[in-house]
């Protein structure tokens, strides 16, 4: 699943919660879900931070002067 596919599933899960028509098992196992969700959202942020900084670092050992 994508980050993107992800942040949906977790906005439709949301959706389900703030309707307050579902059971208790029901709630706790879509928060259950969610929980999941953010954790796997917050690895691939957390490595994608990790990629764009090696990245940039990589950029800046790079002479640019094009003058010399």
């Amino acid at each position: 699943m994508t980050y993107e596919e992800r942040v949906n599933k977790l906005d439709e899960i949301i959706n389900k919660l703030e309707e307050g028509n579902l059971g208790l098992d029901e709630n706790i196992s879509l928060f259950g879900e969610a929980s999941e969700l953010i954790k796997e959202c917050y690895i691939t942020l957390k490595e994608g931070k990790g990629k764009v900084v090696e990245i940039t670092e990589s950029l800046n050992e790079i002479d640019f002067d094009i003058d010399k």
